[in-house]
């Protein structure tokens, strides 16, 4: 006898409607954007534009959004038969050439391997 599998995969990403937890997640009131400098984005037309480049071109750079002096090139995205798993970054001081962070970025977000799903275990 073969006893079902419980529990996610490793890899696994199921959509958040779909399971339990997701849900719980999904009742959790969006959370407003807040100003943490005077170039952070909080408007949510601006957002959404910023969102809808960033899918087109798999690269989000903030600059001093977060922190006065940091400019975040981050995300590429790391990506795997579900889609993307997770974002790879890296934090600069204002003022460095971002042509070659980004390509650096990108260069290593593409070389980052999925993890790979494990077989069920039989009994």
């Amino acid at each position: 006898m073969r006893w079902p599998s419980y529990g996610p995969v490793s890899g696994e990403r199921p959509p958040p409607h779909a399971t339990a937890y997701g849900k719980v997640l999904l009742t959790a009131p969006p959370e407003r954007p807040t100003w943490r400098t005077r170039h952070t984005v909080v408007s949510p037309g601006v957002l959404a534009g910023q969102l809808a480049r960033i899918r087109a071109a798999g690269l989000a750079v903030c600059a001093e959004e977060s922190r006065l002096g940091e400019v975040t090139v981050a995300a590429a995205p790391v990506r795997g038969p579900e889609g993307t798993l997770a974002a790879l970054g890296v934090t600069v001081a204002t003022g460095v050439p971002l042509d070659r962070v980004t390509a650096a970025v990108r260069t290593a977000a593409g070389r980052v391997q999925p993890p790979r799903r494990s077989p069920s275990p039989s009994p």
